[in-house]
C-alpha cells in the first residue's frame, strides 16, 4: 500500500513538473512573440508584405515598390475640349513612410498582453493593410488651380442692340464659364490620396450673360420722341451738342436700371474735344468751356417725360432758355447738377441721339405697354419784374443812354405731366415749381453838357459849298477807279 502511495506521489510529481514546464515555455514563447523586433504576420501597408520584417527593413521594401511608381505618375485634369498634365513631383508628392510603418509595427503592441495576443493570434485570419498616407504641397496645388483658372474663365458676352438705318441689329449672347476653384482642389487631393490615375473632370460653372438677346427683341416701340433747333453757325456750340448726342446714343437701359447724364457724357474739357461757347453763369451769358450741353439734357428730359420714364433728378436754369417753353428745361453742370432717370417700363429702353438739319433729335425705344401719351405743360404762377439801376456819367451827354445790362423779368413756373387718350387729357400731375431769377438791370446816364451852337449864317454856307466841291471831288475819283 505504501509502494502504491509512492508511486503514485512520483507520478503526480512528474506530471506537475511537465505542467509546469509546459507553462515555463508558454510564458517564454509568449514574451518572445510580444518582445518581437519584427512586424507580426500577415500585415501589409497596401499591397507589400511586411511581416516579419524590421522596421528598417520594411520602410526599405516598401520605398522599393512606390517610389519607382512615382516616377512617371501624372494628374490628369480635362475640360470638354482642353487637357493639362502634372507629373506628382510638381506638387511635391510623397508617402508618410515612417508614419505607415510605424503603424504595422504597433498592432499586437498597443493593449494588454492578453488583447495583444488575440491581436497577433487572430492576424492569421484577418490580415491587417495599412493605408499609405500621401504628403504634397498645397501650395502647388493651388498654383495648378490658378493656371487653369487663367485658361477656363471666359466672362460672359452680354447681347448688344444698335438701331441702324432705321432698324434694330441684336448680337446674341455669348454665356462664360468660370472653375469651381475649390472643388477642383478638393478632387486634386482625393486623387492624391488615393494614388488614383482616374482623370479629374474639372468643375467649370456656366454664366449666363446678364443680358440675354430675347430679351432685347421687346425693344421694338417708340416710347417717345423730341427735338430742339440750335444755330448752325456757332461752330463751337454745334460741336458740343454733337459730342454729347453721340455720348448718349445707342444707351441701353434695362428694367430699374438708372441713367446719369453726367456719368454717361463724363467730363467736358479741352481734353474731351469740347469748345468754348456760351453758357449760364450767374444769371448772366458769358463764354464757358461746353456751351450748348444743357440742349442736349434739355432734349433728351423732354424725350423721357413723352416715354413715362421716371425722372429722379432734374434742375431748371437759372435763366428762360430759347429752345423750350419755361418749365421744360433741364440744366446740368459736371459733378454739380445732373439729370438722372429711371427705367421703370420692365423691359429694356433704347435711346437715340443724332443730329439732322440743325436739330438735336431723340428717340426713346421699348415696349409700349400703356395707350396714352404724355406731354408736358407749364403756366406762370408769377412774373417777377427787375429793379434798373440808374447810373451817372460825366462822359456821356446829357439825354443819351447806355445799357450796361439788360433787366429781365423772372418767373415761378408750375410745370404738369399731362396723360391724354385720343389728343383728350385724363390726368394732371405736378412735377416741378421752377423759378427763374429775374436779372437786374443798369443803365448808364450823360449828364455831360452839350456846348453851344455859335456858327453864322455864312460860315454854315461855307461849310456847305466846301462839303459839296468835296463829295463831287470824290465821285470824280471814283469815276476813275
Amino acid at each position: 500500500m505504501e509502494v502504491l502511495f509512492l508511486k503514485s506521489k512520483k507520478k503526480l510529481s512528474v506530471i506537475g513538473f511537465i505542467i509546469f514546464f509546459i507553462i515555463l515555455m508558454l510564458i517564454w514563447m509568449i514574451t518572445l512573440l510580444l518582445e518581437s523586433p519584427t512586424i507580426y504576420s500577415n500585415v501589409y501597408i497596401e499591397s507589400v508584405d511586411v511581416g516579419q520584417l524590421t522596421k528598417e527593413e520594411a520602410l526599405i521594401k516598401v520605398k522599393e515598390v512606390f517610389q519607382e511608381e512615382l516616377k512617371n505618375k501624372e494628374l490628369t485634369l480635362k475640360t470638354h475640349n482642353d487637357e493639362w498634365k502634372y507629373n506628382y513631383s510638381y506638387v511635391d508628392f510623397n508617402y508618410k513612410y515612417e508614419e505607415a510603418i510605424k503603424l504595422a509595427y504597433d498592432i499586437g503592441r498597443e493593449g494588454g498582453w492578453w488583447k495583444n495576443l488575440r491581436k497577433i493570434y487572430g492576424l492569421k485570419k484577418n490580415p491587417e493593410i495599412i493605408k499609405l498616407e500621401a504628403s504634397y504641397n498645397e501650395e502647388a496645388i493651388e498654383r495648378i488651380a490658378l493656371a487653369i483658372e487663367n485658361k477656363v474663365n471666359i466672362e460672359a458676352t452680354n447681347a448688344s442692340i444698335i438701331r441702324k438705318n432705321g432698324s434694330f441689329i441684336i448680337t446674341d449672347d455669348v454665356p462664360g464659364y468660370r472653375l469651381n476653384s475649390l472643388a477642383l482642389e478638393k478632387e486634386i487631393k482625393a486623387r492624391l490620396n488615393s494614388f488614383s490615375s482616374q482623370p479629374i473632370e474639372i468643375p467649370v460653372n456656366e454664366i449666363k450673360a446678364n443680358i440675354a438677346s430675347n430679351h432685347l427683341k421687346a425693344v421694338q416701340d417708340l416710347l417717345g420722341q423730341f427735338k430742339t433747333g440750335f444755330n448752325g453757325a456757332d461752330k463751337g456750340r454745334n460741336i458740343n451738342i454733337a459730342l454729347a448726342t453721340n455720348e448718349i446714343d445707342g444707351i441701353l437701359l434695362m428694367p430699374n436700371d438708372v441713367f446719369s447724364f453726367n456719368d454717361t457724357t463724363g467730363p467736358r474739357g479741352v481734353e474731351e474735344g469740347y469748345q468754348y461757347a456760351p453758357v449760364i453763369i450767374n444769371g448772366q451769358l458769358v463764354p464757358g468751356l461746353g456751351g450748348g450741353i444743357c440742349q442736349v439734357s434739355t432734349t433728351l428730359y423732354n424725350a423721357v417725360i413723352s416715354s413715362n420714364l421716371e425722372i429722379i433728378t432734374r434742375k431748371n436754369h437759372s435763366l428762360p432758355v430759347a429752345y423750350v417753353p419755361l418749365g421744360h428745361d433741364a440744366t446740368v453742370v459736371f459733378e454739380y447738377i445732373d439729370l438722372q432717370f429711371m427705367n421703370n417700363t420692365g423691359y429694356p429702353v433704347y435711346i437715340e441721339g443724332y443730329i439732322k438739319n440743325n436739330e438735336i433729335i431723340i428717340n426713346i425705344y421699348g415696349k409700349k405697354t400703356n395707350d396714352f401719351t404724355v406731354k408736358l405743360y407749364s403756366e406762370v404762377i408769377e412774373t417777377i419784374q427787375p429793379t434798373i439801376k440808374r447810373i451817372k456819367d460825366e462822359n456821356l451827354y446829357s439825354g443819351e443812354e447806355k445799357i450796361e445790362k439788360e433787366p429781365k423779368p423772372g418767373y415761378r413756373v408750375n410745370t404738369y405731366k399731362l396723360y391724354l387718350k385720343e389728343g383728350k387729357e385724363f390726368k394732371r400731375e405736378l412735377i416741378s415749381n421752377d423759378y427763374y431769377a429775374p436779372v437786374n438791370g443798369v443803365i448808364i446816364e450823360g449828364v455831360k453838357a452839350k456846348a453851344p451852337e455859335t456858327e453864322s449864317f455864312q460860315e454854315v454856307e461855307n461849310n456847305s459849298t466846301e462839303a459839296s466841291e468835296n463829295a463831287d471831288e470824290e465821285d470824280s475819283q471814283n469815276d476813275l477807279n
